[in-house]
């Protein structure tokens, strides 16, 4: 469930202030779970105790969550109501299940650290050793422990590929033990046998659900919930094969095997089948191994204390949603300063990440998020950024030279008394390095200072590779405009396809004109919510039959900036506002809303002029019907050079929208 705080009060109050301002609408939203009412501007400067009201309910999933009330004059402005709750439902709705997304991936980061505390756990106790069953025993111990089973083994194929070797096992009187230990298990004998047919897990909540299953609960142990999973070699994935299975069968707890206890035990598997693998080969990668052991030891202390922990979750946590709402790596390693400075009890603090494998670095800093240039030398002479990123090693320095001090990228020097640098990584390469600068309530940055930048490191590593999550932003980002555009187009039976046709036609225009893919972007972007204004508009004006009158027109007119004030505020959406808004300027300069001529129209608004008069044309009206493509066509050209720009005209009559229309009608019979 979303958690209700400041952050999201904040902007729900913002919401419906500016569409309350926007619409004259008062409207109130109150949250069922905390039981607070929200009111916009309108709501409190007005006496609405009188008013007539209409509300719509928004559930995340089965919950209701909020009830959003808007009032109006009785027999006043009931169309403009239903609109402008309709257009709350869809913007808080869209909203709140982005929280609830930004929530859930926050509970996956904690779900994968504790996947990676117990894997760092079973690296150290596997260590050197060299001895298969040794090896199987560690293994096994942990899967039972964090699965809470009660039986357990590890069988390893024979040569024969027939049978089995007990090499570990748990939860098994001693005398069956000693007999599964005295002579091979055939393999048709047991369940193993699914998982080699397959090479994939197998997860049974409830043995007796599969009748062919059953044959196997038998002896002593009545089997009900287990897990199998294959052990493969070492190697690519087209050279391994199956060496083994690790099974765990009924919880202790009377429960069945869940989902997220596969989960870990297949992150269990996949390093238990290379320490098995390669434990008769272990003596050759000595020296590697013990490089490991002293990189985990340190990386296993973070976990050794217990409020070392809850402060290093809490502080995940934020990051995480700081990942989820920054595309760009500056703004991110602005924000990760701003952590480590506030977390260290540190003057400042920069980040340095290396951009491509020539070294070259960008530096942020909590004063500037000016781009450092490669051949800035000013730490050279303190921090030396190149053997850091080279050996991948904490570098600090206590009570430097009495004139050392660092030129900060607003001109300002600060003495240095004392720096900690904290390198990050990606795939085992150092790829950056989290600088903080003169401790202020300690004469020396501490261990756990260094713990805190390294958990920081972590997450800016993550946001490197984090190209996925920000594909998928994009595509919410993208659906929450479409359904911004559909709210607009709905209001309208004859017009429901406009933003979606306008877009299209702008394409092909802009194909012509050979635009960048990122112009293109922002060209559908801005075309699809060109109209997004008349939301404030009456359906009576939008639909009426008939002439508008000057003070209707004067209504309609209204629409570009309004739209531009719907969007203003959302940070991605500031690129597309000048197109938004003069899309309905003529090339002439007689257009609205400001007046503007020629080329100083920019140049995607002039391209959406055409795509929407085009489909304006051609699509029915409640007054008339449609025109054909070849009227639309004359009215462009005729146009052209006072209410049109000639060079996106010119563009249109070459665009795939003509040619298709021109085909169509040559193929007519």
């Amino acid at each position: 469930m979303i958690a209700w705080n400041a952050n999201n009060r904040q902007t729900v109050k913002m919401l419906i202030d500016k569409i309350g301002k926007l619409t004259g609408i008062p409207l109130q939203v109150h949250n069922l779970l905390t039981e607070e009412i929200l009111l916009n501007t309108l709501a409190y400067t007005q006496d609405i105790s009188a008013y007539s009201y209409a509300t719509e309910e928004i559930r995340i999933g089965s919950t209701l969550v909020l009830i959003v009330k808007g009032f109006s004059q009785k027999g006043k402005d009931d169309e403009v109501l239903q609109d402008t709750l309709g257009l709350v439902y869809n913007i808080l709705k869209e909203y709140l299940k982005s929280q609830a997304e930004i929530e859930s991936f926050s509970k996956e980061i904690l779900d994968n650290y504790q996947t990676i505390n117990m894997l760092y756990r079973v690296s150290d106790a596997l260590g050197n050793i060299q001895d298969v069953n040794r090896a199987a025993s560690i293994i096994l111990h942990q899967a039972v422990s964090i699965t809470h089973a009660e039986r357990g083994s590890v069988l390893l194929l024979n040569e024969d590929s027939n049978t089995f070797r007990v090499a570990a096992s748990h939860g098994f009187a001693s005398q069956e033990l000693r007999e599964m230990q005295s002579i091979p298990v055939d393999l048709s004998e047991t369940l193993c046998s699914e998982i080699i047919k397959t090479g994939k897990p197998l997860m049974v909540q409830d043995i007796k659900s599969r009748p062919d299953l059953a044959v196997y609960s038998k002896g002593i142990y009545k089997t009900g919930s287990f897990i199998s999973i294959p052990l493969y070699s070492a190697g690519d994935l087209k050279e391994r094969k199956i060496i083994g299975v690790l099974n765990v069968s009924d919880k202790a707890t009377s429960e069945s095997f869940k989902s997220n206890d596969l989960k870990l035990l297949n992150a269990l598997t996949s390093q238990a089948s290379v320490a098995i693998a390669n434990a008769l080969t272990l003596n050759q990668l000595k020296h590697s191994q013990e490089e490991l052991e002293k990189t985990l030891q340190e990386l296993m202390t973070t976990y050794e204390n217990l409020e070392k922990r809850a402060l290093i979750i809490d502080q995940i946590n934020k990051i995480s949603l700081a990942i989820n709402a920054t595309l760009e790596l500056d703004t991110l390693f602005e924000k990760i300063c701003n952590y480590a400075k506030n977390l260290t009890g540190a003057e400042d603090a920069t980040v340095y990440y290396k951009e491509s494998p020539d070294n070259k670095t960008r530096e942020t800093e909590t004063l500037t998020t000016t781009e450092c240039e490669s051949e800035d030398k000013r730490f050279e002479h303190l921090f030396p950024l190149s053997e850091i990123l080279h050996k991948g090693k904490v570098h600090s320095i206590d009570n430097p030279a009495p004139d050392s001090h660092i030129l900060l990228r607003n001109g300002t020097t600060l003495a240095i008394r004392n720096l900690l640098g904290v390198p990050f990584f990606s795939k085992g390469d150092a790829i950056g390095v989290i600088a903080v600068v003169n401790k202020i309530s300690a004469q020396t940055f501490s261990d756990d200072d260094i713990e805190l930048l390294k958990t920081l490191g972590n997450q800016a590593a993550i946001a490197v590779d984090n190209g996925r999550l920000i594909a998928d932003q994009k595509a919410m980002f993208l659906d929450t405009i479409i359904a911004l555009a559909a709210a607009v187009d709905a209001k309208d039976p004859y017009t429901h396809d406009h933003s979606k046709n306008v877009s299209l036609y702008s394409k092909a225009i802009a194909e012509e004109m050979h635009l960048t893919d990122q112009e293109m972007e922002v060209l559908e972007l801005s075309a699809v919510l060109h109209d997004i204004g008349k939301i404030g508009v009456p359906e009576s004006i939008l639909n009426k039959p008939g002439s508008l009158t000057h003070e209707e027109f004067e209504v309609i007119k209204t629409h570009p900036d309004s739209g531009v004030k719907i969007v203003e505020s959302i940070k991605e959406m500031e690129e597309i506002i000048p197109y938004m808004r003069y899309h309905h300027e003529r090339y002439d300069g007689k257009g609205y809303p400001t007046g503007l001529s020629g080329e100083k129209i920019p140049l995607l608004a002039r391209i959406i002029a055409v795509a929407d008069t085009y489909d304006a044309i051609t699509s029915d009206k409640p007054y008339r019907k449609g025109s054909d493509h070849e009227f639309a066509v004359d009215v462009i050209k005729k146009c052209s050079g006072t209410q049109f720009s000639p060079e996106v005209v010119e563009a249109f009559l070459k665009s795939s929208t003509c040619k298709d229309r021109e085909l169509e009608t040559v193929m007519k019979p």
